[in-house]
């Protein structure tokens, strides 16, 4: 698993951009960052300037290099104020996330994601988690997330999504025996906040301040 090639962006472009700033940053945040000289953000102009960025390297070696940051599409599925939360059952493979929850889809880009690169992965790996029984929204890039405060986030840079469902439909995950989902209210995922994963938590905090 760990000799495919993933999408990275090296660390130092990044940081001279100044969009590493730790939790969730809102297209608004970075607007004012030094990659888009206070000029209004829309999400095609962040997808474009990260697509332009990336490289392609083997997965292993960048698990353990925080010199660059793999990027990881991360989508919010919302209908009303519920998100969709997964949880991770003991047959992943990750045991150290075995009864994390999370409000989000994510996963590394691929090389089959070059063509559009990063919607393209976005929209692969939504649809191989979860099932839907209709057509869906397009999701929309709303911004990027971060955490350096530990050794997995300080690896990955989260490019965040949001799909808000405009009626009540069935979804449900695809693998069954790794994951549990189903959608959760505000007032239960704030019950759960010590099973939350990061990135979850922090963007919880900032749909819910």
């Amino acid at each position: 698993m760990f000799s495919r090639k993933i999408a990275v962006i090296d660390r130092h472009i990044l940081e001279d951009f100044g969009v590493l700033k730790h939790g969730f940053s809102p297209l608004s945040d970075l607007s004012k960052t030094k990659l888009f000289q206070d000029r209004k953000v829309t999400s095609w102009d962040l997808l474009k300037d990260l697509n332009s960025h990336l490289r392609w390297v083997e997965r292993g070696p960048a698990e353990s290099d925080p010199s660059m940051k793999q990027l990881i599409p991360y989508v919010l599925v919302r209908q009303k104020s519920a998100f969709f939360t997964t949880e991770r059952l003991q047959a992943g493979s990750e045991a150290r996330l075995h009864g994390k929850l999370s409000i989000g889809i994510g996963g590394h880009l691929e090389e089959n994601d070059r063509s559009a690169k990063i919607i393209t992965g976005m929209l692969r790996e939504l649809h191989e988690e979860l099932r839907f029984f209709t057509s869906i929204p397009q999701p929309e890039c709303i911004g990027l997330i971060n955490d350096d405060t530990n050794a997995v986030g300080s690896v990955h840079l989260g490019i965040v999504f949001i799909c808000d469902l405009i009626q009540e439909i069935n979804v449900e995950v695809r693998e069954t025996t790794k994951l549990r989902g189903q959608f959760q209210p505000n007032f239960w995922l704030r019950s759960q906040e010590n099973r939350l994963e990061t990135w979850s938590l922090l963007l919880l905090d900032h749909f819910y301040k």
